[in-house]
């Protein structure tokens, strides 16, 4: 395994306004109350040749063996990109990648080096080489085509999710995919606002998070690509994930409230409504013993044609 990394872009100069500390801690937090990540990794197990199978069958004349180039936007600390390489290097090991990991954040793309470092020896982190590149979806221009692009739960931090899908779909090798999850529209957090008589969503200047249905009408007025949309569930803890009185909770709750625009905005009567609202029978079933929130996940694949 090869780690390198690339700060060369402007946008590396200046992260500030991307490097919220808390987010790595964040993650961790959350992924100890959801199976958010157990049921991605599950998905990808069984949906796996919908994505792979259609690059792997690029022509490699020149070549004496197969190479995925796969780049993944906006990877944060990097757990479903390592969910992915996993399960990839299982079902073909003999499959070169080469892992372009962009985030404009430094200290999710540290903690997601530091965490394949610590996988270094299994045979599922050979011959992967890893390449770090602090930047933006938007900034970020590519200099050679891509198999494979992931855009997981990124398009939330999008102005103009149209102009980013065009600009990766020409970023595609011939039968390349571009991957996009996103939650579906109408789930518990904008159900909850929505009894708040807030917007599902807080607007500042252009910008505002993509959800699927954003994503939906983009690609239904792109010419030059087909797509599929499959589905999936996850269950996050409401009372250990979402609960202001723990450390952990306090960090999802921002976290979450972070992408939507709310983390500002809401003042302390809106916040005790809305955990009032996301612990109500309407919102919450119990789950092996646990009060849980369900959230519908879409899972997008992309083809360029």
């Amino acid at each position: 395994m090869q780690l390198t990394k690339n700060t060369s872009s402007p946008q590396a100069k200046d992260q500030a306004q991307y490097d919220r500390s808390y987010w790595a801690a964040a993650f961790k937090a959350f992924r100890k109350n959801s199976n958010e990540f157990e049921r991605f990794e599950n998905f990808i197990s069984r949906n796996l040749e919908l994505a792979v199978y259609p690059v792997l069958r690029k022509p490699c004349a020149q070549k004496s063996r197969s190479v995925l180039e796969v780049l993944s936007i906006g990877c944060g600390a990097g757990e479903p990109d390592m969910i992915f390489v996993e399960n990839v290097k299982l079902r073909f090991p003999p499959l070169f990648i080469h892992y372009t990991a962009l985030d404009p954040s430094i200290k999710l793309l540290k903690s997601m080096e530091a965490s394949i470092e610590a996988k270094n020896q299994l045979p599922e982190y050979q011959d992967v080489v890893f390449e770090f590149c602090v930047d933006t979806a938007e900034s970020f221009q590519p200099t050679k085509k891509f198999d494979l692009i992931f855009m997981i739960q990124v398009l939330f931090f999008i102005k103009d999710e149209h102009a980013i899908l065009e600009k990766y779909l020409h970023a595609l090798q011939p039968n390349g995919v571009i991957i996009i999850v996103l939650p579906k529209r109408n789930g518990p957090l904008e159900r909850s606002f929505l009894e708040l008589k807030l917007p599902r969503y807080h607007y500042k200047g252009n910008a505002r998070p993509s959800l699927s249905c954003d994503v939906k009408e983009a690609l239904d007025r792109m010419p030059g690509c087909s797509y599929d949309v499959l589905h999936y569930s996850a269950h996050t803890d409401i009372e250990h994930s979402f609960d202001p009185q723990s450390e952990e909770g306090q960090l999802v709750l921002d976290f979450v409230l972070d992408l939507y625009r709310h983390r500002e905005t809401l003042t302390p009567a809106q916040l005790d409504q809305l955990m009032q609202f996301l612990r109500s029978d309407g919102i919450c079933r119990t789950v092996d013993g646990r009060r849980c929130f369900i959230q519908d996940m879409d899972f997008y694949v992309v083809r360029n044609q």
